[in-house]
């Protein structure tokens, strides 16, 4: 611990030489010290931080070797777990995130998992004392707001870095790249939102694996429900812009209908996807989701939602199926069938017509 401010910066020159063994073993040490100087990170952190961005990030030069870079991914995700002040880490959150956005565009499934898991540790460290904001400490409060200006400040980059990565091959980088993208949503704008993780999900209730579209429906739940319109963005004068747009948003939404209905006519969609889900258990978990919104939720997308689906007569539930639950999947697949047979009949009519 005493000699970690002296023996940090050497070994960090490491990470940039040119044998492929001496970058091995600088990373392999700094790994260890930032294991073991958990929760003192300072110390270390303003010779770290330069020598991550130097080796990782814009500009850096490529490294051949995918266990360097593996190892060096994980190294960023260790430092934002292990710093357990979040007024340090906030303090370097830029630096980190340009690095975390240059890492996001690896070619290696591995690297880019420990990226997904660095996103996530950046948004619990920086997060861990957001309930401080109403602190009635002013230095508690004067912290938190350092650290959710950092949040919503990078938030929006972060997410359009991960999100190419719901397209990927492996199911497992795509529910990494959803993990990652769910811990950011709680810091986005309405409008990026719909501009943003919107269209950059819509493929994925499509996905080929049902455990992926499982957790897309779960998530699509909680952030209806825990929308974040209601919430305002700290200023300090650093991101006036987007802290106003985000203010704005919030204050336009009306009381009354303030709880869910922000995200829900840019999700409410795709979680309707869900109910129509070829696998059963998936049609059911989303089918309950949509039913566990209040009526002074759904209230206002009551006429949409019913110009989209109509009106169907009840059947008699399977066994182990609840009536409202089937009623709901049925008029999906449904809707969904209908909407399929609309787009063929449009095809056709333009094909005449040309």
């Amino acid at each position: 611990m005493e000699l970690a401010p002296t023996v940090v910066p050497a070994a960090a020159r490491g990470a940039t030489d040119a044998a492929e063994k001496v970058r091995e073993l600088s990373v392999a040490l700094l790994a260890r010290y930032v294991e073991r100087c958990a929760g003192s990170l300072e110390r270390i952190l303003p010779s770290l931080v330069p020598t991550l961005v130097s080796a990782m990030g814009r500009g850096s030069a490529d490294e051949p070797s995918e266990e360097i870079r593996f190892a060096r991914a994980t190294l960023v995700g260790d430092v934002c777990a292990n710093t357990k002040n979040p007024n340090v880490l906030a303090s370097f959150a830029d630096e980190l995130c340009d690095v975390m956005r240059e890492t996001s565009r690896d070619a290696f499934h591995d690297v880019k998992k420990a990226t997904h898991r660095a996103v996530q540790a950046f948004v619990e460290g920086l997060a861990s004392d957001f309930e401080k904001r109403m602190s009635f400490d002013e230095n508690d409060a004067a912290v938190a707001e350092k650290t959710s200006v950092a949040l919503f400040k990078n938030a929006a980059a972060l997410c359009a870095s991960v999100l190419p990565d719901a397209r990927h091959r492996h199911s497992q980088v795509r529910l990494s790249c959803l993990r990652a993208v769910s811990s950011l949503v709680p810091f986005l704008t309405v409008t990026e939102m719909e501009e943003l993780v919107t269209p950059g999900l819509w493929f994925m209730c499509a996905d080929r694996t049902p455990g992926v579209r499982f957790e897309l429906h779960r998530s699509l739940t909680k952030w209806i429900v825990e929308s974040n319109a209601n919430a305002r963005v700290p200023n300090d004068g650093r991101d006036s812009t987007r802290v106003e747009e985000a203010n704005a948003e919030a204050t336009a939404t009306s009381d009354d209908v303030r709880c869910a209905l922000p995200l829900a006519p840019c999700l409410l969609p795709m979680l309707l996807t869900g109910v129509a889900d070829e696998t059963d258990a998936n049609a059911l978990a989303a089918a309950a989701s949509v039913e566990a919104g209040s009526p002074s939720t759904w209230w206002p997308l009551r006429p949409w939602s019913c110009m989209l689906f109509g009106r169907r007569r009840r059947a008699a539930p399977p066994e182990g199926r609840s009536s409202s639950a089937v009623f709901t999947i049925g008029t999906a697949r449904a809707g969904a069938s209908a909407a399929a047979e609309l787009s063929a009949t449009s095809d056709i009519c333009d094909g005449l017509n040309s």
